[in-house]
């Protein structure tokens, strides 16, 4: 889930929790992960209202990053190709 820049949050606050719930499930069944980072950046991590600027990237690559191992080490050996 993308991060949400925190002047738009409130927006997404009754609908927040169903997209979660949904998009857990549709990467679940998928045999994906979901990333939650609604709630990874601040202000100053957005180049706009919606964009994340170089640093925001860098924060949410690493979150993303930090899942990978974990998706990678709960897939079946797919080869040499790997994921």
């Amino acid at each position: 889930m993308a991060p949400q820049h925190p002047r738009l949050r409130e927006r997404y606050e009754m609908l927040g929790p169903v997209l979660r719930e949904r998009l857990a499930a549709i990467a679940a069944a998928n045999g994906g992960v979901f990333v939650d980072a609604s709630m990874l950046l601040e202000e100053d991590g957005f180049a706009d209202a919606i964009h994340p600027n170089g640093a925001g990237r860098e924060k949410l690559s690493a979150l993303i990053g930090s899942r990978l191992p974990r998706a990678a080490a709960s897939r079946p050996d797919e080869g040499a190709g790997g994921l």
